[in-house]
């Protein structure tokens, strides 16, 4: 017999107070008294009372009934620990929230009393080991909550979350990096999802509970880049978000029976009950979960206005574990969830034809362009649904006043746009082996080194430290940059002005409208109320004035073109005056994208890379950061560049049994560099590791190890002293990780560099050439992608060529080479070092008039000549307007794209 939803519905308030029980249930922690007792340098004999004073703070009449049992939220708050499990006449919801309380803290395994921090100096740590500013204000914080009288759910959780984001499940390094509320959100998960099912009649005893992991997927990226204009691919994203909070309010508080437990681009994972058909339990109208579950991603059910639903135009896949998963139990052994192998399996973007089915009546009918499912009539450039989603995010825009969602603002003075992309490899992370390369412990000998276990709230706290970085991105690099300098105009590049045309009939709100003024490329929004246009446009490309003559088409027939004559223009006061040319797309726990301008791409890229060494030093080895960039003019279709952003998202990474060798070691204040060479492709990269933790004195036992290769001779490393065996991803035993600081000169060891892939997409065409082999090269130009580490040496060849040669000298200097490598087709030896190919780059560069004598090691520009980076530092950065000094003024002349070498 399916199982009966009405009894969660019947049962919610019951099971949300459950919940928010669960998350309570260590809210002791919340406290300075904690802080100080856990501490390095506590007085002795400080008492436990305060644990029992924070739970005062909680309503005394709350209760909890549930199951055939009643239990004050205070007791069970206090008794629901692990101990309870071995209590057999305690109750069966007493006992399950200790298992769940044990299920849930795999993180404190051996750690030493010695990882206890100062009182006054005690800090949080990120899943990689960078450590925050100490923590302090805990009690303050906690007396904020609304607990008595205890707060709905729904008013709580984002209050609770806040503030035991602050606090420490566990003050003691290494184990300090996942926060109270990583800890006590899962406790409630597992609670939640354990309460349910024995509602639903799954009620084992708690020491033989199990859970499951639902996933809703959708291949968001294929579903955005099918569109033509911005407010089309916003409308879209704000679709699947919806969708997506639909489903989480669905299992999480109408039918409660789920936690959130992961949320990425593509999939959703929840925790929930051990129930083989739970996807075919049914409700009072006999309705599956599993159709409630889709019907409530399709349409939802607050709002009559179809433009708001997917209306089929993409499904999920619903994905249920097969087997549950224990967690941890009383032995100590741990069952990890399967998130890993979920994640990395692939996922389709598909419609439902029925659901659109309905649209296609009546005669003239053609197929919508945006959507490109529905019909739409003869005359009308899109369908209803979305022609309102378009006017719907035109408004939203108007609301935020200074962002930006037109192309023509982003673009920079040559009116280029830049798309930028990035991915996070997660996969080894995630399924859980990676996480085994951290330490809880001091390997004082190998034998005795305890990796850190892979539990959920770890996993969780991985992806949220990565989807921190790709927000942190967006509010701090794109949006702080100083957008457009050092060309001309670069005091208007951020501004909007009103400009009255002398004809105000005839006008369309909502509208763009395209056009020229003196010249210039111009863009324009009717606003109806005030009888003007705004300016949607970079000013550097056009700046209109009073009396100048503007030519714009007709938004519905552009062959036809209207003209009028500028009456007023006028600087915008306020908000709207100014806005940030930059438009995120996409900030998820692997992948990111962004649209900048084109000019400002490089020094962007070069920040983010910045801030990846800083944020994931310690282990940027083993979590490689893919970067790319597609630069394109403003009237190449975006459906182009969104596609060749979504091939260079499948960037499969370098191999994972790269070697590098260690070609130095040193010591740099708390840090050690490490300076590798060879790679694939003989490549050199510099590893600055952070050393230490948060306080500066502190040295790091536990995270900034490195894959040493063997070859089976263990007697390579037998005498360093901080090493242990751990599995490697791809490898089929497991290998041994030595502390950076124990490198020594000539070791070679397995390092996944991080990567920047960039194309001209000059034509709609030039997409389909970015694919890449198994081992990460470009099928067509295999010295793509470079070594992030590579753009710093990139922007000072830039800066030398820029000064000391103009535009035609450097022009000559590229076809010397390219036409050599054109007739010779070098192979082998000849473009290694001394090599008859490398010499004549070498020769070359050396004799070209170079202004002012430079200084030029001439061997690493030959280096780079060789392998083409050279050629393509001089197209793109010529394109782009990036030379500065005595070579920057003819280098418009130079228009060659970069795949065209």
């Amino acid at each position: 017999m399916p199982n009966d939803l009405t009894i969660l519905a019947k049962h919610r308030d019951a099971l949300l107070l459950a919940e928010v029980a669960a998350w309570l249930h260590d809210m002791g922690k919340c406290a300075d008294e904690h802080i100080e007792k856990q501490a390095s340098d506590a007085p002795e004999g400080l008492p436990n009372a305060y644990k029992k004073d924070q739970v005062s703070r909680v309503e005394a009449d709350a209760k909890l009934t549930l199951l055939g049992e009643a239990v004050p939220i205070r007791g069970l708050i206090e008794t629901g620990t692990p101990t309870s499990m071995r209590k057999p006449d305690t109750l069966w919801l007493v006992r399950a929230l200790g298992r769940c309380h044990n299920a849930a803290h795999v993180e404190k395994e051996d750690s030493p009393s010695e990882g206890k921090q100062p009182k006054e100096d005690t800090r949080l740590s990120t899943a990689f080991g960078v450590e925050d500013d100490p923590v302090t204000g805990l009690t303050a914080a906690l007396g904020t909550l609304p607990l008595d009288p205890l707060a709905p759910r729904q008013v709580l959780e984002p209050k609770v979350r806040d503030v035991f984001s602050r606090a420490l499940g566990e003050t003691r390094r290494p184990i300090n990096e996942v926060t109270l509320w990583d800890w006590s959100s899962l406790v409630a998960a597992l609670y939640k999802a354990a309460v349910a099912g024995a509602l639903l009649g799954h009620k084992p005893e708690p020491q033989d509970l199990r859970w499951r992991l639902l996933c809703i997927r959708v291949n968001r990226l294929a579903f955005l880049s099918n569109v033509t204009r911005i407010p089309d691919l916003l409308a879209r994203q704000q679709l699947l978000d919806d969708a997506f909070e639909r489903v989480r309010r669905l299992l999480e508080e109408d039918l409660p029976l789920a936690t959130r437990a992961y949320a990425g681009a593509n999939d959703h994972v929840y925790v929930v009950p051990d129930i083989d058909d739970l996807l075919d339990s049914t409700d009072g109208q006999k309705k599956t979960l599993r159709t409630l579950l889709e019907t409530a991603f399709a349409q939802g059910t607050a709002s009559d206005d179809t433009s708001l639903a997917l209306s089929g135009e993409v499904v999920p896949k619903l994905d249920l574990d097969k087997e549950g998963w224990k967690a941890q139990l009383p032995d100590r052994t741990y069952d990890v969830p399967p998130i890993g192998a979920i994640l990395s399996s692939p996922v389709a973007a598909y419609p439902d034809p029925s659901a659109v089915a309905s649209a296609w009546s009546g005669s003239g009918r053609e197929v919508c362009p945006v959507c490109g499912l529905r019909s739409k009539a003869e005359k009308e450039d899109t369908c209803g649904i979305c022609r309102q989603r378009r006017q719907s995010r035109i408004e939203a825009w108007e609301s935020r006043e200074a962002s930006t969602i037109w192309l023509d603002e982003i673009a920079d003075h040559k009116d280029i746009v830049a798309l930028i992309v990035g991915r996070f490899d997660l996969d080894g992370w995630l399924s859980g082996a990676l996480v085994k390369t951290m330490l809880v412990n001091k390997p004082e000998t190998g034998d005795k080194a305890v990796a850190k276990n892979p539990s959920l709230a770890r996993l969780r706290r991985i992806w949220e430290t990565t989807e921190r970085f790709w927000t942190w991105t967006s509010d701090q690099i794109l949006k702080q940059h100083s957008y457009g300098q050092r060309v001309k105009g670069a005091e208007a590049r951020n501004a909007r002005r009103y400009v009255a045309p002398d004809k105000i009939d005839g006008w369309r709100a909502g509208v763009p409208y395209d056009g020229t003024v003196d010249g210039q490329t111009i863009s324009l929004l009717w606003r109806p109320d005030e009888q003007r246009f705004i300016t949607i446009s970079n000013l550097q490309l056009g700046d209109p004035q009073v009396n100048e003559t503007v030519e714009v088409t007709d938004p519905d027939r552009p062959d036809t073109r209207t003209t009028f004559r500028v009456a007023s223009a006028t600087q915008i006061d306020g908000p709207m005056g100014s806005y940030s040319p930059y438009l995120t797309l996409l900030a998820s726990p692997d992948q990111f994208i962004a649209l900048v301008p084109g000019h400002d791409a490089f020094a962007l890229l070069s920040k983010m890379g910045q801030a990846y060494q800083q944020e994931f030093g310690k282990v940027r080895n083993r979590l490689p950061l893919s970067l790319g960039v597609i630069f394109f003019q403003r009237k190449l279709p975006l459906m182009a560049a969104l596609d060749a952003g979504r091939r260079m998202l499948t960037y499969p990474g370098r191999p994972a049994d790269e070697r590098w060798r260690v070609k130095d070691v040193a010591t740099e204040g708390t840090a050690c560099v490490v300076h590798l060479e060879g790679g694939e492709d003989g490549g050199a990269l510099t590893w600055r590791v952070p050393v230490k933790m948060g306080d500066g004195k502190t040295d790091d036992e536990w995270y900034p190890y490195v894959f040493v290769a063997t070859d089976g001779d263990d007697s390579k490393v037998a005498t360093r002293t901080r090493k242990f065996k751990g599995p490697r991803p791809g490898a089929a035993e497991s290998c041994w990780l030595v502390h950076v600081g124990d490198l020594r000169k000539g070791d070679q060891v397995y390092f996944t560099p991080a990567t920047l892939d960039v194309e001209w997409l000059d034509a709609a065409a030039r997409r389909f050439e970015i694919a890449y082999d198994t081992d990460g090269r470009r099928l067509r130009m295999p010295r793509r992608p470079y070594l992030l580490d590579d753009l710093p040496h990139f922007q000072t060849l830039a800066g030398v060529l820029g000064v000391g040669l103009s535009a035609s000298q450097r022009h000559a200097l590229r076809d010397a080479i390219e036409g050599k490598r054109k007739a010779w087709q070098p192979q082998g030896e000849e473009l290694q070092k001394g090599g008859a190919f490398w010499q004549f780059c070498r020769d070359a560069i050396v004799t070209a008039d170079w202004r002012g004598k430079p200084q030029i090691d001439y061997d690493e520009w030959a280096d780079h000549a060789t392998r083409g980076t050279l050629t393509d530092i001089i197209n793109l950065y010529a394109r782009l307007d990036l030379f500065e000094g005595a070579g920057a003024a003819d280098a418009s002349k130079e228009t060659k794209g970069v795949s065209d070498a």
